[in-house]
């Protein structure tokens, strides 16, 4: 039984952390940078410690200052939330050592899902498809193999180019992604972004989750997600989910994790990789089934079965926006909307600043409702009652994209409506 564990990470997650954490009676120590003491989450902690400077490499990316600290607070379990060191495998390998439990996939599994081309070679090897090399046919996509959550991916048109992308890449991914290999990919016709969640226990029982449609996206980062995913064939979405199992058990994954694919406009799909970590957009899912993810995660890390069904359906659908600030600032005034199925997860308070050394998230506001018709109203209502003042937002955007025919219509595609 776990009694205390580290939060090794911060904003919005860390607190959504503490609140499951609160449902289990586990006790939470707040990991926090220098800059970061005024938090939320420090607040909520039962305890807090400082890791280290505002620079994510001193602090959230600091494999010992945060080991010395779960150390120092005797805690017997770690969450490392999302992005920093979530998916690092020498970081769950170095909190084993400590006789910590680390709240996520093993080492090994972790080692894994962390290589691109591994994790492609492995679908292709069980009849997945996988997006062709480039074989030096311009344009291409040129995509960092340990990179994630979007960054490391750039297009380029020639070989000039190229070689300038590749020395621009190595040190734009200097000390946040290890290895410094890259994919040469042929360009795809997208249309959609699809993720499929799943859990899996150490004994291989694996459940499957409604897919999400990720495909409102700008610059390769997500604004919008629902699901369950619209405008798909049933039996398309049956193969990625399917193909998601598959995958899941030729890993021997052991906690909850998320399968990335892309549809192209002849409606092919192609796996992209696994995010060994719980993702930002967990929350539609835990909305539209009634699952609490980080629940499944502290308890398959603790060695508890997996009792869900094989393929669990949803009851609702769901919608998440993502509220950033254009700029780091303060939030003079923030008013954030409420409401029956209208869930809002933030560290966000009033006289807040976002800081510039992290993501500029504010808040995720995810409405939900037995329709997708009615899953929209809420949020364009939600959206419509958000009031951030101080600091410019994408709240237009996101309202902007919410209440476009495209967007209502369902078949929207990757990549356009965001970048208009």
């Amino acid at each position: 039984m776990i009694k205390k564990m580290l939060i090794a990470n911060r904003g919005e997650i860390a607190v959504r952390i503490i609140q499951a954490c609160r449902a289990m009676s586990i006790k939470t120590v707040a990991a926090y940078s220098s800059c970061d003491k005024d938090t939320l989450a420090v607040f909520l902690a039962d305890e807090t410690v400082c890791i280290g400077d505002s620079e994510p490499s001193e602090s959230y990316l600091n494999i010992d200052h945060i080991i010395s600290a779960a150390l120092s607070k005797k805690c017997d379990a770690i969450h490392p939330g999302y992005g920093f060191l979530s998916e690092n495998a020498e970081f769950a390998k170095r909190t084993k050592e400590n006789n910590i439990l680390f709240i996520g996939p093993s080492p090994a599994v972790l080692l894994k899902t962390a290589d691109k081309s591994l994790m492609k070679k492995t679908a292709s090897n069980l009849g997945i498809p996988t997006i062709p090399p480039a074989n030096n046919h311009f344009p291409l996509m040129l995509k960092s193999n340990y990179g994630g959550g979007g960054k490391g991916i750039t297009i380029v048109n020639n070989e000039t180019e190229l070689n300038n992308c590749l020395e621009a890449a190595k040190i734009e991914l200097n000390g946040a992604f290890k290895g410094d290999g890259f994919l040469y990919e042929k360009i795809v016709d997208i249309y959609k972004h699809i993720d499929i969640q799943f859990i899996s226990d150490k004994a291989g029982n694996i459940s499957i989750f409604p897919p999400r449609d990720c495909s409102v996206q700008r610059r390769y980062q997500k604004l919008i997600e629902e699901t369950p995913a619209a405008s798909i064939p049933a039996d398309l979405l049956d193969k990625m989910s399917q193909d998601t199992a598959k995958i899941a058990s030729a890993v021997d994954y052991d906690n909850v994790g998320t399968a990335e694919f892309i549809v192209d406009k002849q409606m092919n799909y192609y796996f992209l990789e696994v995010n060994s970590r719980l993702q930002v957009e967990h929350t539609i899912t835990e909305e539209a089934t009634g699952v609490d993810l980080i629940e499944q995660q502290i308890k398959l890390a603790m060695g508890r079965k997996n009792s869900l069904p094989r393929f669990i359906k949803a009851k609702k659908h769901a919608i998440e926006c993502r509220v950033s600030a254009n700029a780091p600032g303060e939030l003079n005034i923030i008013n954030l909307p409420s409401g029956k199925d209208i869930r809002v997860d933030t560290a966000a308070y009033q006289n807040y600043a976002i800081k510039p050394f992290y993501d500029p998230l504010i808040a995720k506001i995810i409405t939900s409702d037995r329709s997708r018709t009615k899953a929209i109203a809420k949020a364009k209502l939600a959206l419509d009652s958000t009031i951030i003042m101080s600091t410019s937002t994408n709240i237009d955007e996101l309202y902007r994209i919410i209440n476009s025919s495209e967007y209502r219509s369902g078949h929207y595609s990757i990549f356009e409506e965001s970048e208009k």
